[in-house]
């Protein structure tokens, strides 16, 4: 039974009416029973002004078209990019229509395909057959109608049998694989993977479907140096390529992964209905392959300052190193650093980086994309140096941090912050009458402890003060002045007290009258009976 299919939608924009030379044809091919093969509708027209194509193809019995796409009665074809700037290419085996539909822009002029259709061949096809093409327009973007000339397409079944459905014939000569074979991503990370195809024949076209899982997303797709004609149907993942591919081996396309922000776990992205043709509209079929993705959870990444806090003097300099701790491979790093009033910094690079640092010392901005030769390790060192104008003590910071990683994965670390302060000279203390003071006081103690206990006691306590802060290497000299003072006052007290006792002792005395007292200037009734020292008219005398 003849089935029709193929509705074909080409945008245009302007033209009205076709000229003889505007053509609409499949080249006479031959086929094996049990064979596919990609074959061309091809379109021949000097007009510029054509957005829309459309038909109908009758095929022979035996004949029928393959399904390129998603499944469905609506089978999808391949527009061809050269000619069409990204058109959809449709064909309905219920309806016999085919359509080729151009976006944003109309077909280029000339001679070739316009889009591909792939066919099978059963054994019920004749020795000889046809397919027919019929009720050929085209459309202007303003809607008009243009009638084309179309050439039917004689099919000849050769002797022999094909390869049917499974196995594709020459299939065994076509593999695809991926380069690396197995990825492992940081959430937010954007990694590139190659696709490569080892082909035993020419080939002069490639078809894959692109489909990733929940978790990672597919941000680019971009042809290699093997291929000519291209196409990467974002909505759809499908790639298709129509023209020579050089060589038999090597990387066709790289696919741009992102893994999701907030996602960890297990991720894959599959390319499925695989296929190539070659130079004879045979079509070769492969595998479909699978790259297992691991999705880890953002790393840590934190940067410190060598010190706690520096100190600097007008006209001094000194040196602090910014330090990387990081759970992942960094390519490069950026921030702003800002410093105190007064003080301006150099630069030079650490031991974990390949070259000097971008510093930009009027913003401030810290630039470095030269890779890193380890996780941990100096960045970078700062020398300071303070001119006249560091008065006051500030900080040093380094803000707006972030990082890369070779998957253009930017990780923030928290900003960091150094004290700078202003150094404060030791002042010089003399100390000179604080140790002339506590002498005398010695001295004086000395000479009274065994007589006058009391006192001597309440003198001891001065000097022992004093001598604290005697002792002290952080006194100011405001310190050691007030304790000289005290102390001073602490021994003229101390002397006041023995010459009030002695006073008061002689004036008793001067009154004729013969007397006995304790050292504490206490009146005793009579000569005292126990040994001690006392005093007898002013005098000191000891009683045994």
């Amino acid at each position: 039974m003849i089935k029709r299919l193929f509705a074909f939608l080409v945008l245009a924009i302007t033209a009205l009416t076709a000229a003889a030379a505007d053509k609409v044809y499949i080249s006479d091919f031959s086929i094996k029973a049990g064979e596919t093969k990609l074959i061309a509708v091809n379109f021949e027209s000097d007009r510029t002004d054509l957005k829309r194509l459309e038909g109908t193809l009758t095929m022979p019995a035996g004949l029928t078209v393959m399904n390129q796409g998603s499944g469905g009665s609506a089978l999808w074809m391949t527009a061809d990019e050269t000619r069409t700037n990204g058109a959809i290419a449709q064909c309905n085996t219920v309806t016999g229509a085919v359509a080729v539909v151009g976006f944003g822009s109309t077909f280029n002029a000339g001679t070739g395909a316009i889009a591909y259709i792939k066919v099978s061949a059963s054994t019920s096809l004749a020795e000889s057959s046809t397919i027919t093409l019929s009720g050929f327009t085209a459309k202007t973007s303003d809607g008009a109608t243009v009638n084309l000339t179309s050439q039917n397409c004689s099919v000849t079944r050769e002797a022999g049998q094909g390869g049917g459905d499974d196995p594709t014939p020459g299939s065994d000569d076509l593999s695809f694989s991926y380069s690396p074979a197995t990825l492992t991503m940081t959430a937010g990370e954007v990694r590139q993977v190659e696709v490569q195809m080892v082909n035993g024949m020419t080939a002069t076209g490639l078809q894959a479907d692109l489909v990733a899982s929940t978790g990672v997303t597919i941000q680019s797709v971009t042809k290699s140096s093997r291929m000519t004609g291209w196409n990467y149907n974002e909505t759809t993942g499908r790639v298709f390529a129509l023209g020579a591919i050089s060589g038999n081996e090597g990387t066709v396309f790289t696919v741009s992964l992102k893994a999701d922000e907030d996602f960890s776990g297990t991720a894959t992205l599959k390319a499925t209905n695989l296929a190539v043709t070659d130079a004879g509209a045979n079509s070769y079929q492969a595998e479909e392959i699978v790259l297992p993705i691991t999705v880890q959870s953002q790393k840590n990444v934190a940067l410190t300052f060598s010190s706690e806090t520096v100190s600097l003097d007008p006209g001094e300099s000194t040196t602090v190193d910014v330090t990387l701790s990081s759970e992942v491979d960094l390519t490069g790093f950026m921030g702003t650093l800002t410093l105190p009033t007064g003080i301006t910094a150099t630069m030079t690079k650490g031991a974990i980086i390949n070259s000097d640092p971008t510093y930009n010392t009027t913003t401030g901005v810290v630039i470095y994309l030269g890779g890193m030769t380890a996780k941990e390790g100096v960045l970078f060192t700062l020398t300071l140096t303070a001119d006249d104008s560091f008065t006051a003590d500030g900080e040093l910071t380094f803000k707006n941090i972030s990082t890369t990683t070779a998957g253009a994965l930017s990780i923030v670390p928290a900003d960091i912050t150094l004290p700078v302060n202003v150094k404060t000279i030791a002042e010089v203390v003399d100390k000179t009458e604080l140790n002339n003071t506590i002498t005398d006081a010695d001295t004086y103690y000395e000479s009274i402890k065994d007589d006058y206990a009391d006192i001597a006691a309440t003198l001891l306590d001065a000097i022992n003060a004093a001598k604290g802060v005697q002792a002290d290497d952080a006194a100011t000299q405001q310190a050691v002045d007030d304790e000289v003072n005290t102390l001073k006052a602490a021994l003229q007290t101390a002397k006041d007290a023995v010459n009030g006792i002695l006073t008061s002792i002689k004036s008793v005395q001067s009154k004729g009258n013969s007397q006995w007292h304790d050292l504490d200037g206490r009146k005793l009734p009579s000569k005292p009976t126990q040994k001690g020292v006392y005093v007898k008219d002013g005098q000191k005398v000891h009683v045994k």
